[in-house]
C-alpha cells in the first residue's frame, strides 16, 4: 500500500530503467475499481487508465494513451501488438499520469481518451 505521493514517486522512477515491467495503480481493492496501469517494454509505454463512464455511472470503460498519429503501424510490447497512436515514449508522463490519479482519483480526458 501506497501512503503518499512521494512513495508513489519513490517507486515508480526506479522502474524506468526495467526492460520490462507492468504498473497497475487502483482505488481500492476491487476487481471493478478505477485503475491506471502501464505496461513497461525498452523505452515504450502503454498506459490504460480503467474508470467509470461520466455519462453513465453504472458503466466502467478503459481509455488509454492517443498521440494522434495519422499512420498506424503496430508497436510490440510484451509479446502483444498495439497501434503506434496508443505508446508513449516519455517515462516522465508516466509519472505525471500515475501521481495525477493518486492524488486526484482520476485523469482528465484531454489526456487520456
Amino acid at each position: 500500500m501506497v501512503n503518499s505521493v512521494e512513495e508513489l514517486i519513490h517507486h515508480l522512477i526506479p522502474l524506468s530503467k526495467k526492460t520490462e515491467a507492468v504498473l497497475h495503480l487502483s482505488l481500492e481493492d476491487s476487481w471493478d475499481s478505477d485503475a491506471i496501469s502501464c505496461q513497461i517494454d525498452k523505452g515504450k509505454y502503454l498506459l490504460l487508465y480503467y474508470t467509470t463512464d461520466l455519462d453513465n455511472p453504472t458503466e466502467k470503460y478503459p481509455r488509454s494513451y492517443h498521440r494522434g498519429l495519422e499512420t498506424h503501424k503496430k508497436v510490440e510490447i510484451r509479446g502483444n501488438f498495439y497501434d503506434e497512436n496508443t505508446i508513449c515514449y516519455d517515462y516522465g508522463l508516466v509519472l505525471m499520469l500515475f501521481k495525477e490519479f493518486f492524488q486526484q482519483k482520476q485523469i482528465p480526458l484531454y489526456i487520456l481518451s
